[in-house]
């Protein structure tokens, strides 16, 4: 929704164009309320200055953001405390490793250790386009919002997301896989969000207490079992808080 600010829309275009992969001026128009010449201009002067890039009419991000990005994610503490947890437990299991930044209900891919993976599964950083969904049912999002009933509750006023047939269908499923994440420090699905996949994770949090991140594995739905997995993902997410708190 336009919020009539310069930088409110200014976000607002690069949120869109980050989402989609590219957009173009019409899309930028439709998505974020702001009039055709202003959006227009904005997304212009983007370009000019490296942080959007114009190719066929359509919009796209720019080195400069790319930049940024890197740069961002390099010195963020949590990934360089957590990288080598994510490498080893790479090593041991030969699974899809991962680790997520947590900040309120946003979450974001910081770091993947991985083999050989299906293309659409290597590249997959946080699923935006279904953000609710992969907050409700997969691993990850459930490690990520566990802790936070409240949140949970205005998740589920939208309904109860389907993704897979496998996926819960009711409130109280839901609540009750947040309950076990919550009692047990881990949270694993089989198939609820992505179909033939099964994660276990565990939230990591930071010196306050609170969920900054989250590290997990993406397994074959086959291979994936609780005992075999959770302890060690446990016992990772446990060291790297304890790294956050003694750097503190």
């Amino acid at each position: 929704m336009d919020d009539h600010t310069v930088s409110g829309r200014t976000v607002a275009i690069l949120d869109l164009v980050a989402l989609s992969g590219v957009a173009s001026l019409a899309a930028l128009t439709e998505h974020t309320g702001i009039p055709r010449s202003t959006a227009y201009r904005l997304a212009e002067d983007l370009c000019h200055r490296g942080v959007l890039l114009k190719k066929d009419n359509l919009y796209r991000l720019g080195s400069r953001i790319v930049a940024w990005g890197c740069q961002a994610v390099a010195s963020n503490e949590l990934r360089q405390v957590a990288d080598p947890y994510v490498r080893e437990m790479y090593e041991r299991t030969g699974e899809f490793t991962w680790l997520y930044l947590v900040e309120g209900e946003d979450v974001h891919m910081l770091s993947r250790s991985h083999g050989a993976l299906p293309g659409q599964m290597a590249s997959i950083p946080w699923p935006k386009g279904q953000h609710r969904t992969a907050l409700l049912l997969a691993a990850g999002g459930r490690a990520a919002v566990a802790g936070r009933p409240d949140l949970v509750e205005d998740l589920l006023a939208g309904g109860v997301p389907r993704s897979t047939p496998y996926a819960p269908r009711r409130h109280d499923q839901i609540r009750e896989g947040m309950a076990r994440c919550r009692e047990s420090g881990f949270a694993v699905e089989q198939e609820c969000f992505a179909q033939g996949w099964g994660c276990v994770a565990a939230p990591i949090s930071d010196p306050a207490g609170q969920t900054c991140g989250v590290i997990g594995l993406t397994v074959r739905a086959g291979r994936l079992t609780p005992e075999r997995f959770s302890g060690r993902i446990l016992g990772a997410a446990e060291a790297i808080a304890g790294r956050l708190r003694a750097s503190a």
